[in-house]
């Protein structure tokens, strides 16, 4: 059968030079349509072959057919040539997927940091919308991280197969496929419409694949070296015959030379030996489908959400965003076969959600982020120009046209790449057209970047003499990533020296009242410490976090950078202290109010502390305590490393931290908040006359809330009034998942392998 294509250009490949296959797409033809999409299907399948390469899968170009019932499948489907990833990392990916949203938006990052595994209920998912629409809705899941309980994506299913926290490992194809193919065939069996789900994550294994296939493609990979070596010849023909024991036999010989050319090309082949595995569960379910009536008129596609590594990368000055682990395989069979063509158009896995939409008629068009790609099919309307992705952690960003990919480097702001090759671009090599191409990649990315902001605004204009000539000195440090400058507006006299990129840190006068300083990070989410100083009067009276007084806040303060002595109580001895914080011995430290030599709080006072560490610890880094059974410790909803106690003084906590970390504390005192000056730390004020320092968590129930929610402007506050307020798209602490301990011991034994 001859099928259409959009454009004239012939397939080259989806490669980058020297990843083996052909090149990147370069200038395609104004796209041609490939006719109409037939509505109404009553059967979707959505397949997601996890860390599937094009690089080698024979629809994409690879000279073996590791997978020829995709094969066979692709050869009546829609090929998308140039799909590439929405974000890199697992559970981001799926949630992309499903959502139709970029990971910014969605929340879901990176297992290891705070609140970032599991969607909010918030987001509608496929399932959801499938269910909606009357479809029984079946879902299977490989990965122990995937778990609906954990992940919160798997809402929508009516049935749900998934692996327990407890299993070791992913569930091969064959475990997968034979556990939920009794409930997927009395689905389809049925007069229901049905939407099912499967995903397999075999090609994450750098382990044989099961059966003959762990050994199938050893020698075309090998057969180079082998024929230089009667060594290697025997042992590939060993492993071959007897895969089980050869291929271990096999990656002894040649993990004596690990990252040598023969090492990469076994580890090519046991990862062919993967695809090939899941293949054969692939032609199962088509199998299962056509023994169903529903194969012929279904929509099915097969697709990744990110690439997969074989081997470590040699260089590390190449891009952070690779051919290999952005280039995806985006196959979609429509009812009857029909239309059939290759694509070489851009598009991305959150383009599948409001496609679904537009041909199932949900009332839902504005909720995505991706784009429908129906009129690139019907009418040849291109989708996008750009593609736009970032990694799990959310830190990095790239975008993509044609030609060239620019990502963002928070250390020389953007790098460029060649798309055909992958070189390192100088944009004084490159043509005026290429130039103007570069210059709309950054500006897509810039748009895309979404960057946090915080700003510290220094009063109304109009205020009194003193308040005017008193300048607010704010200094700040980011607990990772990186302070992308800052920029001072407004007052009578300001002085903007301020840090530009590639530090943590910065610093910026504020000269007069009506002034503001806008602080940018490298990365949404980015907790910070922040210094406020003014010579002329005491700061925290004056401190507002969003619309809320700090002293009637649970914002925490850090100790000063600034040593000074603890003050004397004008008779020889110290003055007295509101609460003290001592050290204990060995990573311990005592937190007491009231009692002891030098307390001046009295017995029986209500004491509420709120204790966190900056910078954070991972999501795995408990905050470790020890009080007594009269004093009420409760952890913050959705973190681990911060506590509120409550109890009556005399007061006694104690808290284990490393050398550095620094002890966040809040300390109210019959629900009035203990001053910083009263806080006493090794023997010195947590912050010294006229400064004060504090601790702006990420996202923190109860504590954060003031600084996302809408805030009174300036001159709804006193004069010289100083507001501290976050802008950006940081996800509200309400979708923040909470965190059990079995959650904790999983991540714990992924060791960041997601």
């Amino acid at each position: 059968m001859t099928r259409p294509r959009l454009g004239s250009r012939l397939f080259l490949g989806l490669l980058f030079t020297g990843c083996g296959g052909g090149s990147a797409p370069q200038e395609p033809a104004q796209p041609e349509p490939v006719g109409t999409i037939a509505r109404g299907a009553r059967t979707v399948v959505l397949v997601l072959f996890d860390s599937a390469r094009t690089d080698h899968l024979a629809p994409y170009g690879y000279a073996l057919d590791t997978t020829p019932n995709l094969t066979r499948f692709a050869a009546e489907s829609v090929v998308f040539e140039d799909a590439l990833a929405a974000v890199t990392g697992t559970n981001a990916g799926l949630a992309s997927l499903f959502t139709g949203l970029h990971a910014q938006t969605h929340g879901v990052g990176s297992l290891r940091d705070l609140g970032q595994h599991a969607l909010a209920a918030r987001h509608v998912t496929l399932a959801e919308r499938f269910r909606e629409g009357g479809f029984r809705t079946i879902g299977l899941v490989s990965l122990p991280q995937l778990s609906s309980r954990l992940f919160g994506l798997m809402q929508g299913f009516d049935t749900i197969v998934q692996p327990g926290l407890n299993e070791d490992e992913a569930r091969t194809a064959f475990q997968s496929f034979f556990s939920v193919k009794q409930d997927l065939a009395l689905a389809l069996a049925s007069d229901e419409p049905v939407f099912a789900f499967l995903h397999f994550a075999d090609a994450r294994s750098h382990d044989a694949a099961p059966g003959a296939v762990g050994g199938q493609f050893l020698a075309p990979n090998l057969a180079p070296f082998a024929e230089q070596s009667d060594l290697l010849r025997g042992a590939v023909a060993r492993a071959t015959e007897d895969p089980e024991a050869g291929v271990v036999e096999l990656g002894r010989l040649l993990g004596r030379g690990r990252g040598s050319p023969e090492w990469e090309a076994y580890r090519a082949a046991l990862y062919d030996g993967q695809l090939a595995f899941v293949d054969e569960y692939l032609g199962l379910l088509f199998e299962l489908l056509r023994e169903h009536g529903r194969y012929d008129d279904a929509i099915i596609a097969v697709l990744a959400t990110q690439g997969g590594m074989i081997t470590p990368p040699k260089a590390t000055t190449g891009p952070a965003f690779p051919p290999w682990l952005v280039r995806l395989p985006f196959i979609v069979r429509l009812p009857g076969g029909v239309p059939a063509a290759r694509v070489p158009a851009l598009v991305q896995p959150i383009d599948l959600a409001p496609t679904f939409a537009e041909l199932f008629g949900w009332d839902a068009a504005d909720e995505f982020e991706g784009q429908s790609l129906l009129p690139l099919l019907e009418s040849g309307t291109p989708v996008r120009s750009i593609a736009l992705c970032e990694d799990a952690g959310m830190e990095r960003r790239v975008a993509f046209d044609e030609r060239f990919h620019v990502e963002q480097n928070s250390i020389s702001e953007t790098s460029v790449y060649a798309r055909e090759t992958g070189w390192l671009q100088r944009e004084s090599d490159l043509s005026p057209e290429d130039v103007a191409r570069v210059t709309r990649l950054r500006e897509a990315l810039t748009r895309f970047a979404r960057p946090e902001e915080w700003t510290v605004s220094y009063g109304k204009a109009g205020g009194t003499a003193n308040d005017a000539i008193a300048p607010l000195e704010v200094k700040w440090r980011f607990a990772r990533g990186l302070s992308l400058g800052s920029r001072v507006d407004g007052g009578d006299s300001v002085d903007s020296s301020t840090s530009g990129a590639s530090t943590p840190a910065g610093h910026a006068s504020l000269m007069g009242l009506g002034s503001t300083v806008t602080i940018r990070g490298s990365r949404r989410d980015l907790p910070v410490k922040v210094t406020l100083a003014n010579e002329r009067r005491g700061v925290e009276a004056h401190i507002f976090v969003g619309g809320t007084a700090l002293v009637d806040s649970l914002m925490p303060y850090l100790p000063s950078d600034t040593h000074a002595p603890w003050p004397d109580d004008g008779e020889g001895g110290d003055a007295p202290w509101g609460a003290d914080i001592e050290h204990h011995g060995s990573s311990w430290w005592n937190v007491r109010v009231g009692g002891g030599d030098g307390g001046g709080v009295g017995p029986g006072r209500e004491v509420t502390v709120l204790l966190t560490l900056f910078p954070p610890g991972k999501i795995d880094e408990r905050l470790e305590i020890m009080a007594g059974a009269e004093i009420e410790v409760q952890a913050i909803p959705g973190r681990v490393d911060a506590v509120i106690a409550r109890g009556v003084s005399p007061f006694l906590i104690q808290i284990k931290k490393t050398p550095r970390r620094e002890i966040g504390i809040a300390v109210h005192l019959d629900g009035k908040r203990v001053d910083a000056r009263a806080i006493r730390y090794r023997g010195r004020p947590y912050s010294p006359i006229g400064e004060c320092t504090l601790y702006l968590p990420d996202w923190m129930a109860g504590v954060t809330d003031a600084l996302d929610l809408p805030a009174p402007e300036m001159r709804a506050l006193p004069p010289g009034a100083i507001q501290l307020l976050r802008r950006g798209t940081g996800v509200p602490p309400a979708d923040r998942a909470p965190l059990d301990e079995e959650w904790l011991r999983f991540v714990r034994f992924l060791q960041g392998s997601e």
